[in-house]
């Protein structure tokens, strides 16, 4: 009972996690039709929740011994969960973090310059 439940967090807190990326974008992009200081204290809230949410799936993907998101999806699918391969983990998180900047920091990049018009 006690692995549905922890199995159902973990999929709760996957999509609470998308929902407040998806949510901050919008809220970025709705600055320019929405007055700036409310909308700026929603992403500042939206993006505290979003933290909290993370740090949560965080605990819990240690707390089952789940290192890699292919464990989480066989984990949360009643598959057996693969064994980490520790021989090059470090290039996965180096690899992982690098692509993380450029969608990131390229997506608020083209919303900023092309949707918002703000310059730079």
């Amino acid at each position: 009972m006690q692995t549905q439940t922890e199995k159902h967090h973990l999929k709760l807190l996957i999509t609470g996690i998308l929902i407040t990326l998806i949510l901050i974008y919008a809220l970025f992009i709705s600055l320019r039709w929405l007055p700036m200081i409310p909308t700026v204290m929603a992403i500042a809230a939206v993006t505290t929740i979003g933290l909290i949410l993370t740090g949560y799936f965080i605990h819990l993907s240690n707390q089952l011994h789940l290192k890699t998101f292919r464990q989480i999806k066989a984990y949360l699918r009643h598959q057996p969960v693969p064994n980490q391969q520790q021989k090059h983990q470090w290039l996965g998180w180096l690899l992982g973090a690098i692509i993380g900047i450029l969608i990131g920091g390229g997506l608020t990049w083209w919303i900023a310059t092309a949707i918002l018009h703000w310059s730079f």
